[in-house]
C-alpha cells in the first residue's frame, strides 16, 4: 500500500510537538530489552530534544547492547541496576515534567517506571506503531501500519521543522533497518523506503551500520548462536522450529542476555519452517517467550492471549510456569493456526 503521509493523526503529532517544546526536563525511555528500534528513536529524540536547549533524562530498562552503545555520548543507566526504582522520585527524575515513551504502550514492557509515571501524574507523550495499547500516553502518536516507531519519529521531527544531523539520521536508519530485518520482512513498503532514502540524504551511510550491527559479533555471542543451532528441535512436519535456552547456556559460553537478539531469525532460513518459538529461561520459573513467522501464523494473536504483543510476524511474551506448559501452549496456538491455514 502507498502512502505519503503516516496514518497517525495531524492533530496527535502537533499535541507531541507543542509538549517538547515546551518541556524544560524530558525523560526519554522504552521498552524491557530495548531492540535497534528502541534505542535508535531514543537516540535521535535525546538529540533533537538536547539540540532544543532540553534537559534530558534518558533511563533504559535493560542493559543495553553491546552493538548499540556508539549511538549514545555517555552511558545510559539502567533502572534497577545503575539506579534503584525510588531513586525515580529524587533528582534528576522528579523535576522532569515530561516524558517520552517510545515503541511501546505496554505496561507489561513498562515495569516499575510505568507505576511511577501513572503515580508521579507527569505528562506523557508515546509513541509507538504496536497494536498493543494500554493508552499509557496523555498524548499518543500511534501509526500500526508505520513498520519501525524510528519512521514516526521521523514525521515528528520534520513535521516540527527541527534540524536532522548525521548523527540522528543514522539511529534513525538503525531504527527502520532493525525493526525490519534490513528490510526484508513484509512489513516493509514504499514508506519504508522513503524515509530510509531521506535518512540516507540526511548523513546516514547503510552500508557502514549494518558491519557495526551485523558483522560484529563478539566470540561468546557466535558460540550461543552455535549453542542454539545445536539445541534446535524441528516439529509439526518441520513447519515448527523450536529452541530453548537455559541459563547454562549462557554461563558456558559466557555470553550475555542480550546477545540472543536477533538470533531467532536465524531459523526462519529454514525452507520448511512457518513459524518458530525461542524460549529464554529467566529467574523463579520465568521463561521469555519470543516468536516468529513467515506469514500464516499470526503471532502477535498468540502473544497477546498470553498478556503478551508484537506484530503479526514477531512478537513476545513473558510466561511464568514450566518450560513443558509454556511450550505446549504455544505449540497448542500454532498448531491450530497452521491447521486452519
Amino acid at each position: 500500500m502507498s502512502r505519503k503521509e503516516p496514518m497517525a493523526r495531524a492533530e496527535d503529532y502537533s499535541r507531541a510537538i507543542a509538549a517538547m517544546e515546551s518541556a524544560r526536563r524530558v525523560l526519554v525511555t522504552s521498552h524491557l530489552r530495548p531492540d535497534g528500534d528502541a534505542v535508535g528513536s531514543m537516540a535521535a529524540i535525546c538529540e533533537v530534544l538536547q539540540n532544543k536547549g532540553k534537559e534530558v533524562c534518558p533511563l533504559l530498562l535493560s542493559p543495553l547492547p553491546a552493538w548499540y552503545r556508539f549511538l549514545f555520548n555517555v552511558s545510559i543507566p539502567v533502572l534497577g541496576s545503575d539506579i534503584p526504582a525510588n531513586a525515580l522520585d529524587a533528582e534528576p527524575y522528579a523535576a522532569c515534567d515530561l516524558a517520552v515513551v517510545i515503541d511501546t504502550n505496554s505496561h507489561a514492557q513498562l515495569p516499575q517506571i510505568g507505576k511511577w509515571l501513572r503515580k508521579s501524574g507527569i505528562r506523557v507523550v508515546v509513541i509507538d506503531h504496536h497494536i498493543t495499547s494500554d493508552h499509557i500516553g496523555d498524548v499518543e502518536v500511534v501509526d500500526t501500519t508505520a513498520s519501525a516507531a524510528g519512521i514516526i519519529c521521523y514525521h515528528l521531527i520534520k513535521r516540527a521543522g527541527w534540524a536532522i544531523t548525521p548523527k540522528m539520521a543514522s539511529a534513525l536508519f538503525i531504527a527502520l533497518g532493525s525493526d525490519t530485518g534490513w528490510f526484508r520482512f513484509s512489513s516493509v513498503d514504499s514508506q519504508t523506503f522513503s524515509v530510509a532514502k531521506a535518512l540516507v540524504e540526511f548523513g546516514a551511510k547503510p552500508a557502514k551500520l549494518y558491519r557495526q550491527l551485523y558483522e560484529n559479533f563478539s566470540l561468546p555471542r557466535m558460540k550461543l548462536l552455535s549453542r542454539l543451532m545445536q539445541n534446535l528441535k524441528l516439529e509439526m512436519a518441520e513447519r515448527l522450529a523450536v529452541v530453548v535456552v537455559m541459563n547454562k547456556d549462557f554461563e558456558e559460553v559466557s555470553a550475555a542476555r542480550s546477545d540472543t537478539e536477533n538470533l531467532i531469525d536465524e531459523f526462519q532460513r529454514l525452507e520448511t519452517v512457518e513459524a518458530v518459538i525461542m524460549l529464554v529461561e529467566q529467574e523463579n520459573g520465568v521463561w521469555r517467550c519470543s516468536l516468529r513467522s513467515k506469514g500464516l501464523v499470526d503471532v502477535q494473536k498468540i502473544a497477546a492471549a498470553h498478556g503478551g504483543g508484537g506484530h503479526r510476524a514477531a512478537a513476545g511474551v513473558t510466561m511464568q510456569m514450566p518450560l513443558e506448559k509454556a511450550l505446549e501452549t504455544l505449540k497448542k496456538d500454532i498448531r491450530m493456526q497452521l491447521a486452519e491455514a
